[in-house]
């Protein structure tokens, strides 16, 4: 691929999906009902996201803080944010993070619904749960907002230099999540149709691009539910999964592009 940027990744991938007679999923979430995304619907998807994103205020160098459980909507978010040149940022899911008393600063933090209430941010935080309907009206919903959008997006002049993640510590640019990705690709062999299950939080920029090492293969991202076993997994520790292999966050190739 010649990708440099998070939505170049997103392009290729539904391009070269495009000329398959019967392309397999770019996106799996089992569970019932199972969710699965070919790259086209993928695409869709995350363009819708930052279509709506972009009414809650977010563009060029804006934070979206987003819940770091793997989820569809935590990986939609990311590209939706990435295709605005907005910066991504996963938060610990149960709200404990590491940054002022005065809360999350970002421009949306984005999460399920039971969990948001929780979450201490700043006063012009805007929030997009998803799960359950909020019961706050202050809350958008990501299924019912997201979802009826327009799918169209204007081109982007997106750099590869742009920052695409930030933690409390660094940024990473576009290119080098991208570069990083495709490194895995190379060091792990992945072929098309390997399912890669994401088991670590995305909190650890290297989970991400675990994530996004699937769509530079033609391989399949997968957000596990209790039963689910695929063919490699991404792992914060040495805990054991149902996988043959995994790969471990600390070996994710990040960095020196």
């Amino acid at each position: 691929m010649d990708a440099t940027t998070l939505g170049d990744l997103l392009e290729e991938r539904a391009a070269a999906d495009g000329d398959l007679d019967d392309p397999g999923a770019a996106l799996r979430a089992p569970g019932d009902p199972e969710r699965c995304y070919d790259a086209a619907r993928l695409r869709a998807d995350s363009r819708k996201t930052g279509n709506f994103l972009r009414q809650l205020g977010v563009g060029p160098g804006r934070t979206v803080a987003i819940a770091d459980r793997p989820r569809p909507e935590s990986i939609l978010s990311l590209f939706g944010t990435a295709l605005l040149g907005g910066r991504a940022r996963y938060v610990p899911q149960d709200g404990s993070d590491t940054e002022a008393s005065g809360g999350i600063d970002a421009r949306v933090l984005v999460g399920p619904t039971d969990r948001l209430e929780g979450i201490s941010t700043t006063a012009a935080t805007k929030r997009l749960g998803y799960g359950r309907a909020p019961d706050d009206p202050e809350t958008a919903y990501f299924e019912r907002e997201v979802w009826s959008e327009n799918p169209t997006f204007p081109p982007s002049d997106i750099e590869g230099e742009t920052v695409a993640i930030e933690t409390s510590d660094e940024s990473y640019t576009h290119r080098e999540i991208v570069v990083a990705a495709e490194r895995i690709v190379g060091e792990r062999s992945l072929d098309p149709g390997t399912e890669v299950v994401v088991r670590a939080p995305l909190a650890d920029v290297r989970a991400v691009v675990g994530v996004l090492a699937p769509l530079a293969s033609d391989g399949t991202i997968v957000v596990p539910d209790s039963g689910t076993e695929g063919d490699l997994a991404v792992v914060a520790g040495d805990g054991k999964v149902p996988e043959p292999t995994t790969i471990g966050v600390a070996d994710v190739p990040l960095g020196n592009v």
